[in-house]
């Protein structure tokens, strides 16, 4: 299944039925600096960010893909907002899907900026949202997008005819 960050109201945190999230940190996030919006230095893992709905209304860069809204997942803090955790540990899961043939997966993924470019995994499940449940699929460490809107699809067909889920 898909998910589509305009169903969702404006700066919604979590909760975007059917997929599930999973925050392991636990801390708050940053805000932006000049900007505020509601829910801003939340704790939680996404949000449904919409960034004409800001205050002042924010430029091109944190614009969506398609759309209003898009999922970001903003950096942890310490807990006292005052310095920027080693990794997030927060969790985007779809819920389960059974594949048919040559199935693929595909989202598209940025960073705001060059001085702040974003890091993540792309994993599959065959039995759980678990955390400890999923495999990674995506190569390297990590995936680390430009500044530029950019569509990653992976290959799902070696789980073809199976109930997986995606993360």
């Amino acid at each position: 299944r898909s998910l589509d960050f305009e169903a969702c109201r404006n700066f919604q945190v979590d909760n975007f039925d059917p997929w599930t999230t999973y925050d392991g940190d636990g801390y708050g996030t940053w805000g932006i600096s000049g900007a505020d919006f509601e829910n801003s230095g939340y704790t939680g893992s996404f949000i449904a960010f919409n960034a004409s709905r800001t205050d002042p209304p924010l430029g091109e860069n944190w614009a969506a893909h398609g759309g209003n809204r898009c999922g970001i997942c903003f950096a942890a803090t310490d807990g006292n907002n005052s310095t920027t955790t080693d990794t997030n540990n927060d969790w985007l899961m779809s819920t389960a899907v059974t594949l048919g043939s040559n199935s693929s997966f595909s989202f598209w993924a940025k960073s705001v900026s060059s001085s702040y470019i974003e890091r993540f995994k792309v994993l599959v499940s065959t039995t759980n949202n678990n955390t400890s449940s999923f495999t990674k699929i995506s190569a390297g460490n990590y995936i680390e997008p430009s500044t530029e809107w950019t569509q990653y699809t992976y290959n799902l067909s070696a789980y073809d005819g199976q109930t997986i889920y995606r993360s």
